[in-house]
């Protein structure tokens, strides 16, 4: 497959997501080119440092519904790891509310950035990049749905498979009530060259 052919090919699935996650139209409030309302700051309020990059995924894995991580600017590297939620009701957002100034880079190693198996979960103001697969993957369980997952003010850039992936499970349990809102999905010059041998492998 051609390097713009698979490029071509991920922005056709993000367009055919967003349909599956809001019914066939985008929520009034994201609107192309449009100003975003701020979400509100709810929850248990937890504040996150780049320097703790390397705990981000056993922070949030011992997380209690109703807990927000509030990510502080910088870049948080994640060097092969990934975030795995399982807690519904969970926030991960950045504490400026700036989505350019905080930035999780895959570096183009491990697999995802985020998985959401769990209802409930937001992801606002954050920018995620170089993941190996799926930047964000949103999956359900075997033992229930995922439901009403927000993904609002994220950036996302060069993702080398799906930026924004959703399938079930195997037990019949599925995603539903999802929204994408306010958000940017960017392939530069460097995703042709990792989504051309992202689609050589799959040949």
């Amino acid at each position: 497959m051609g390097k713009h052919v698979a490029c071509i090919c991920i922005i056709s699935a993000i367009i055919m997501l967003v349909n599956v996650l809001t019914g066939g139209a985008l929520p009034a409030h994201a609107e192309a080119d449009g100003p975003c309302d701020p979400l509100p700051v709810t929850g248990n309020l937890i504040e996150v440092t780049p320097a703790q990059a390397g705990q981000l995924r056993t922070l949030i894995a011992g997380a209690s519904t109703g807990d927000t991580f509030l990510l502080h600017d910088g870049t948080y590297n994640l060097n092969g790891d990934y975030v795995w939620i399982d807690t519904p009701g969970i926030t991960i957002r950045s504490y400026s509310g700036n989505r350019e100034a905080v930035i999780i880079d895959a570096n183009y190693t491990g697999s995802e950035i985020i998985t959401i198996a769990a209802s409930d979960v937001t992801l606002a103001d954050l920018t995620l990049m170089r993941a190996y697969t799926h930047p964000i993957h949103v999956v359900s369980t075997s033992s229930g749905d995922t439901n009403n997952t927000l993904i609002y003010n994220v950036h996302i850039i060069d993702p080398r498979e799906q930026a924004i992936k959703i399938n079930p499970s195997m037990s019949g349990y599925y995603m539903d009530n999802g929204t994408v809102a306010c958000s940017h999905i960017e392939l530069t010059d460097t995703c042709l060259l990792y989504t051309s041998d992202a689609a050589d492998e799959e040949d």
